[in-house]
């Protein structure tokens, strides 16, 4: 009898994209941040005060309209626009 040489067929390792973890970077205050922390952007006053009005606005719409949450729109709105510019 004769013997046939079987081939086995190697195993190609693919990139784990769903395992990486996110890289780290040290301040010079020794915190760390992440690097999925969004990088801060400069803006003016004038168009940090914009934005807020903007996305208070869009609070009151989403909101049907109804009136008397001004002041907590108002508050939302400035922790939305803190988060989107890294502040």
């Amino acid at each position: 009898m004769e013997k046939t040489k079987t081939r086995s067929a190697k195993r190609v390792s693919s990139p784990k994209t769903s395992a990486v973890k996110p890289s780290t970077v040290k301040k010079a205050e020794g915190a760390v941040i992440s690097a999925t922390t969004p990088v801060r952007q400069r803006v003016s006053a004038d168009e940090y005060i914009h934005r807020v009005q903007y996305k208070a606005y869009e609070l009151y719409v989403n909101r049907s309209y109804n009136h008397g949450n001004d002041l907590d729109d108002w508050l939302e709105a400035e922790r939305l626009v803190k988060v989107e510019l890294g502040l």
